[in-house]
Parts: C-alpha cells; structure tokens; sequence
C-alpha cells in the first residue's frame, strides 16, 4: 500500500491499530482513530452532497476544538483544498478572504458561521 496524503496516515492507523488514541484535546476529550476515521468519513460525504469535488477549496474556521481536525482529514477526504481561517478574523477580513481564496464551502462553528451568515455575500457552510 503506497501512502502519500496526509489522510494515508489515519487509514494506515485506522486499519492498523482502531483503538488506538489519534486525537487528546486538553487531557479531557480523547478520539480514536476509528472515532476520527468514521467521523471525517461522514464531514466528506456531507461536503459531497452539495457538489463539493476534487481540487474545489473548502474554508475551516473555529475555535480550537475536538470537532476541528475530523473537519479537516473530511475536507482532504473529499478531495478538497483545504483552506483554513483563524478564528479571530473580523467581518472585513473573511469578506476579503473568501472573496480571494473562493471556496465552494466553509466548515464553521457557530460563532463564525453567525459572522458568516451576516457578510454582504455569505459562503455556503457547513456548521
């Protein structure tokens, strides 16, 4: 089996060793990789479903959370640029750069998507 992309390396683990911890998040919230692998399989067929392809660019943004790095191996699942926006932009500056980086679709937690959906052109999300 050739591995070259980064989500080669949870499906060596996840067929390797599914119980194995993958994710901790702050010494309280722990993922498997089975955990990681199910639940990025599932944010990679939810970015499919409103046409998301290969080679389109998919925007993250949110605070440092558990549910951000399973959106992300989804993202590169489904073939996606993945384009990621720190979580303390302003207005202006998500106006600015999604007008420059074009996703088809931005993952967003709550706080960003409510900021998202406020913009002159809101993106397409996926909260």
């Amino acid at each position: 089996m050739k591995y070259a992309l980064l989500q080669d390396g949870l499906r060596y683990w996840r067929q390797q060793d599914p119980q194995r911890t993958a994710l901790v998040l702050d010494d309280i919230e722990r993922l498997s990789y089975e955990e990681l692998g199910r639940w990025s399989d599932g944010i990679a067929e939810e970015l499919q479903r409103p046409g998301v392809k290969p080679g389109d660019n998919v925007g993250i943004t949110g605070a440092n959370s558990l549910p951000w790095l399973p959106a992300a191996y989804g993202a590169l699942k489904a073939g996606a640029t993945l384009v990621p926006y720190n979580d303390r932009f302003v207005k202006d500056e998500f106006e600015y750069l999604l007008q420059v980086t074009e996703p088809r679709i931005v993952i967003a937690d709550t706080p960003r998507a409510t900021l998202l959906q406020s913009l002159a052109t809101p993106p397409a999300l996926l909260a």
